[in-house]
């Protein structure tokens, strides 16, 4: 019964270790914002963020985006390829999966999978304003799951970070792409977020 806390916990654990241990440089260790908070909070923060938002999400999307999450600056910030987080999941998931994980979750393969590949789709290079024109030109092509994925990324980013856009200048851009990230996820599965309704109350 209690497997799955035991997955959970050791993939947070991964996340931790990756980031610590593979970071590509110096500056990808801790959080830009003070060169002191170490990054790691960022992503189990922003998985925990998913996996308590229960409403009307489904407990097997809530793990698949929790944990995709808490991967999801790995393919850029880290040494770490797909191959390796691949390998690292099916792993953790061989010693802690049972049959009542795989009712819910379905078989660990595909449940790996599934993660790998939204972690590849939530892979983004060159800062916030490039992500925010591909995402605009590619509409069309966005998974559900990576909407929402980003809107719980950016969420924490932005939120986390007002006193300082505002001061330099950049808060009315990063709030607009908070609103921008709710409305597209508002059209999905997943418009009852907690998320999305917080965001509509920002000022």
């Amino acid at each position: 019964m209690k497997n799955h806390l035991f997955l959970f916990k050791e993939m947070i654990n991964l996340a931790m270790n990756i980031h610590t241990q593979y970071a590509k440089q110096e500056n990808n260790l801790v959080r830009k914002h003070d060169k002191f908070t170490p990054y790691f909070l960022h992503p189990v923060s922003c998985a925990g963020m998913a996996m308590e938002d229960d409403n009307d999400i489904s407990i097997k999307d809530r793990f698949i985006i929790a944990s995709a999450l808490l991967f999801h600056d790995v393919l850029e910030d880290t040494t770490v390829t797909d191959r390796q987080l691949t390998s690292y999941l099916e792993e953790i998931f061989q010693k802690h999966n049972d049959e009542n994980l795989e009712k819910l979750l379905g078989p660990k393969d595909k449940v790996v999978a599934e993660i790998i590949d939204l972690v590849k789709q939530a892979t983004t290079i060159g800062g916030s304003k490039k992500e925010y024109e591909y995402l605009k030109a590619n509409e069309e092509k966005i998974s559900e799951e990576l909407w929402y994925l980003k809107l719980i990324d950016k969420y924490f980013n932005i939120l986390g970070s007002r006193k300082r856009l505002t001061q330099n200048g950049n808060w009315d851009f990063y709030k607009g792409f908070l609103y921008y990230l709710a409305e597209k996820t508002s059209k999905t599965r997943f418009k009852n977020s907690i998320w999305i309704k917080t965001v509509r109350c920002i000022e």
